[in-house]
This record gives C-alpha cells, structure tokens and sequence, in this order.
C-alpha cells in the first residue's frame, strides 16, 4: 500500500513530558523508511498545544498523549488513533465476555494512511424513500466508513442521475417495496458494476415487496421467515447469537488473526445458496451454530422455544454474492439478516464489526 501513495501524509506522535511510547515510534518510523511520502513528527503537547486545536477530533476521540495523529494536506483528512485502535481483544467462552490479549499497531496505521491520503474517495449511497433505516440511525456505521475513507449522500431513486456518482448502494431494511421503474434503475446501477450492500430484519414485511424479493433472488439469495435463536452460540441471550464466519478468501485473514467474534441481534436466515452458475456465484459468510432453529412467530406463537416443525440446524445468516453481467461488469452484493450487526454500539465496542466492514468494502 504504500509504494501506491499519491500524497504526503504526516504521522504525528503526540507525548506529554518527555514520556514517549518508544515502541510506537519505532514502529512509525519503519512507515516513514519505507515510503518516502511519510514523514514521522514527534510532538510534545505541553510545548506544542496548537496540535490540539488544529486537530481537533469529534465527541467520539480527541487528541491526547499517546495519540497518533495521520493527516494528508493535499485531501484535507486526518483521523486520530489512540490505544483502544490498537487494543486486540478475545472473546471468553466460559466468561461469555470479551477480554484485552495485547496491542497491535500495524493493522490501523495502515488503514488510517491509506484511508486520509485518498484522493478520490468512493460513495456509499444511502437509499430512502421505502421505510429504510435513516442516516441517524447508520451513524455508526457510516461514520466508521467516513474514517475509513468513504463518502456518502443520501439517495432519493425519483430524483434524476440518483445513482451517477454512487460506488456501493446501502440497502438497509426496507419496509416498503420498489416501483417497477426504482428497481430498474437499481438493476442499471448494477449492470454498470455497482455493489449492494443490505441488511434485513425479521419483522420486514417481504410478502408485501415483490420487487425488492425480486432483486435478491437475482443475487440467489432467498429470505427465511422467522428469528433465529441459537442455543450454541450466543451472548448473554440466545437472540443475540455468535455467528460462525465460513472459510473463504476473504474471510481468512480475520479468521487466522482470531479476528473472527461478531454479534447479530435479533437475526433471520437466508436459504444456503446453491451451486454457482457461468454468471453468479452466491455463498455463506456467516453462519450459526449446528444448534440452531429458525422460529416463525407467524403462526400465533409469542414464545421463541422451538416447536414441532421449526427447521432447525446450521442456517446462512449472511451472505456474498457476484454476477457477471453481459457487458462484463461484475457487480456484488453482501446481505446480513440483522440490521443491529451495523447499528448496534455495543456490538461496536465487544467485537470485531470494524474489521468485518473493512474486509467487506474490500471485496
């Protein structure tokens, strides 16, 4: 990544009193030897209070002792790090909690570099106008993609030219269908090589949005009904379950570095996609334990206690899919049946959600 840096970017290592964290500085100092585009500045505060206010952060993270700031001039863009980026935690299986194993800097620094220096950053586009979850309640979500180099507007599919400049539509829990025209669009979008990024909820009322239907089985993914419940891997309660990552390419990478713990609220399942054909190929990306059982509360039933004829066993909570379109455009989609794994800030703070976005907007 950084032999493809096309900006200066400054690291700034901020200490208070003389008291620097050398491990850090040798390790920003490795950056700066390796590209010549990264210039390292250790920064006393006490000496240097001007930092603080020339970066002045967000409610969320201020600059402080022990920070590293990354900033490029030519963008604009900064974002500060501290030590709960760099802070690696474990999930505890006995305790049923997650617990700090240790510090590692490379993976946010690099992030952070490549996300400020950034000339052109992609848009995600928000859809409305369907009952869709709003940008106040994807503000974490979007802020995160914000911090990691993404742009967003919102998209309304009546105004003209919506999706011109859009690189990935988020689709999140549509409570309304699509008119014929607004699906058509979305399906040009995708034709162009444009990427669908969807979240549903158990409560959404699919049987009354063929068209929205439509658009996902064009992808191979085909709805379940029901909440999940997983006696075998859950948090605290067995409607907040611990899915299992499946074994792919792009999921290696958090699996082997034990990056792999997530949370989904209140979730519902996806059929197990079938076998690849010449132009789509659909797959699981997240999975739940052999334990569990899909409960349809549609049949008058408020308890989630399995009953006689719930499907149960290993159910696709989430899913990735790519189609080649004649025009050779690929597009993709990713789909997870809980909206709370995005929204959610308490699954941002107990388990790896940040690394799964990353990974995800990297396919």
């Amino acid at each position: 990544m950084l032999d493809r840096l096309e900006n200066d970017v400054d690291l700034y290592l901020l200490y208070q009193s003389g008291a620097e964290d050398t491990q850090l500085l040798q390790l920003l100092n490795r950056y700066a030897v390796l590209s010549d585009r990264v210039t390292v500045k250790e920064t006393d505060i006490a000496q240097n209070p001007g930092i603080l206010t020339r970066f002045p952060g967000d409610t969320d993270k201020t600059a402080q002792a022990d920070s590293v700031i990354v900033s490029c001039d030519a963008t604009g863009r900064y974002k500060i790090l501290d030590y709960t980026d760099f802070l690696t935690q474990g999930y505890d299986i006995e305790s049923g909690t997650f617990q700090p194993e240790g510090l590692s800097y490379e993976k946010s620094l690099t992030e952070a570099i490549a996300s400020v220096a950034q000339t052109d950053p992609p848009t995600v586009g928000v859809l409305l106008g369907h009952g869709e979850l709003t940008p106040d309640a994807l503000e974490l979500l979007l802020s995160f993609l914000e911090s990691n180099g993404y742009d967003h507007v919102t998209v309304d599919l009546s105004a003209e030219g919506a999706l011109t400049d859009v690189a990935l539509l988020l689709i999140a829990s549509p409570q309304k269908d699509f008119s014929d025209t607004e699906l058509e669009e979305i399906n040009e979008f995708a034709k162009e090589g444009g990427s669908l990024f969807i979240t549903r909820d158990y409560t959404d009322p699919l049987d009354s949005m063929p068209n929205y239907l439509s658009l996902l089985r064009s992808y191979g993914v085909t709805p379940l009904s029901g909440i999940v419940v997983d006696p075998g891997a859950y948090h605290e309660n067995p409607l907040a379950i611990v899915p299992y990552m499946e074994e792919l390419d792009m999921t290696q990478s958090l699996i082997s570095s034990g990056m792999d713990v997530l949370l989904m609220p209140a979730a519902c399942a996806f059929e197990t996609p079938g076998e690849p054909d010449h132009s789509l190929t659909t797959g699981t990306v997240l999975k739940t334990s052999d334990q569990a059982y899909l409960r349809d509360l549609s049949d008058g039933t408020d308890s989630v206690d399995q009953q006689p004829g719930d499907r149960s066993g290993e159910l696709s909570v989430a899913l990735y899919a790519h189609r080649m379109h004649a025009n050779g455009n690929i597009s993709r989609l990713f789909i997870a049946g809980s909206s709370g794994l995005f929204t959610e800030e308490y699954v941002y703070q107990r388990t790896y959600v940040q690394q799964f976005i990353i990974m995800l907007m990297g396919q």
